[in-house]
């Protein structure tokens, strides 16, 4: 008899993961598209809950905190706000080589957005 309940109850933990998954994919996919239709005042607060939702399930410190500052970033980056932009990034940076290391690819992109975000700023 407990293990058909421990059973159910694991369904039912399971079925509740893949809804929060769908539901993340759904606002992921809304701010995608907000941002490349160039709807940026509407993707900023979302930007900016995930993050926030992120930070307080996560801790500030997490490699998937460190993503939500990057993403952040760029589109702030295409909002011409590139002083924030870069602040983000050297944050998410931080993030990255205390949890992944400076080898890791995500700290190598951040890393390497960092140096185009300087470069365009000089040209400009």
């Amino acid at each position: 008899m407990l293990s058909v309940g421990f059973r159910r109850s694991k369904k039912k933990v399971e079925r509740e993961k893949v809804r929060k998954a769908k539901r993340k994919r759904k606002v992921l996919e809304f701010l995608i598209a907000s941002k490349s239709q160039g709807k940026y005042s509407k993707a900023e607060p979302l930007f900016l809950r995930s993050l926030e939702i992120r930070k307080r399930q996560l801790g500030a410190d997490h490699p998937d905190v460190a993503s939500s500052l990057f993403n952040l970033a760029v589109l702030y980056h295409h909002m011409q706000r590139h002083s924030e932009a870069m602040t983000l990034i050297q944050r998410a940076i931080q993030i990255y080589q205390q949890t992944l290391g400076s080898d890791h690819p995500n700290t190598q992109n951040a890393k390497n957005s960092l140096a185009y975000l300087r470069e365009s700023q000089r040209k400009s």
